[in-house]
């Protein structure tokens, strides 16, 4: 996979549970997944990484896999964690190894598609992003949902007929809804925060996340 917001020409390579990010001369080791807690990782560039814990993730197509929670052992983030989920890029965004701990790294991996299909999205960010070619627009202004929170109904106006497929998934990444209905109700859904990802027909992917809230009934006691 290539760093779509960068035009320095590297590129990424996941293989035999290691993450390398290889230029045109070399490439070099980014992050081992079969570390174990308490393991240091020293790539021999870049940061150097201490894995504080191992639990794991489900993604929005069902499939779990392993989220190895790490820290720098010298830079700026100090105790903040860096998230590798094997496969993927860290939480600290898909960049150059040398800015991940960085006091000014300043990005975030936002979501996550392999071959088109959507797999994750980032719980603590609203919006999440695809853009196949560079210069291609990305065209969501009108496409909005509402209402935020919703109750009953969640509805999604699509004027221009552009969306092809709507999911909901909850912050873990499980998901409670696909299909490609417009207004969807929300009954069996459980109060709390979710994840509504938005699918055009132009292979684009806009994410939103929503409160989930209960109808509260109140009734006034008949009169003596």
């Amino acid at each position: 996979m290539r760093n779509p917001g960068d035009h320095s020409e590297f590129f990424f390579r996941y293989e035999d549970q290691k993450l390398y990010q290889g230029y045109a001369e070399e490439e070099f080791l980014v992050f081992d997944y079969s570390l174990q807690v308490n393991d240091t990782l020293f790539p021999g560039i870049g940061p150097v990484y201490v894995v504080t814990g191992i639990d794991s993730v489900l993604l929005t197509n069902g499939e779990s896999r392993k989220r190895m929670i790490t820290q720098c052992v010298a830079g700026a983030w100090g105790d903040t964690p860096i998230y590798w989920i094997e496969g993927f890029p860290s939480s600290a965004g898909l960049q150059n190894i040398y800015e991940i701990c960085a006091a000014d790294a300043g990005s975030a991996l936002l979501c996550v598609l392999e071959n088109g299909e959507h797999l994750y999205s980032n719980p603590d960010l609203d919006s999440c992003w695809y853009l196949p070619v560079a210069t291609t627009e990305i065209a969501f202004t009108n496409i909005s949902i509402s209402p935020n929170p919703v109750e009953r109904w969640l509805t999604i106006s699509d004027p221009d007929q552009k969306v092809a497929e709507v999911s909901i998934s909850n912050l873990l990444g499980q998901l409670v809804y696909k299909g490609s209905e417009l207004n969807i109700n929300v009954d069996h859904i459980p109060q709390g925060y979710y994840l509504v990802s938005i699918f055009p027909k132009d292979g684009h992917v806009k994410t939103e996340k929503i409160l989930r809230l209960y109808i509260i009934i109140s009734f006034s006691p008949p009169h003596a």
